[in-house]
């Protein structure tokens, strides 16, 4: 389950939204310097991840070509 990227994401981005819900509504200073502190390990950890782990399933470039976009035929 820790490497699945879907499940990182899903789970750094919810922790992301929480500490910023927290830091409107209830604005205690040394939790929020807890948490914000926390913050860069977790997006690291989801970086990581998403490199590892993480999988391309889109049409591979041709030689000639230098950037690939999807929708442009």
């Amino acid at each position: 389950m820790l490497k699945r990227p879907a499940f990182v994401i899903i789970a750094v981005m919810a922790y992301l939204v929480i500490f910023v819900v927290k830091s409107r509504l209830h604005p205690d200073l040394p939790i929020l310097l807890i948490l914000y502190s926390i913050s860069p390990l977790l997006v690291i950890w989801m970086v990581c991840t998403v490199i590892r782990y993480g999988s391309y399933n889109g049409q591979e470039l041709r030689e000639e070509q230098e950037w690939g976009y999807e929708d442009v035929k």
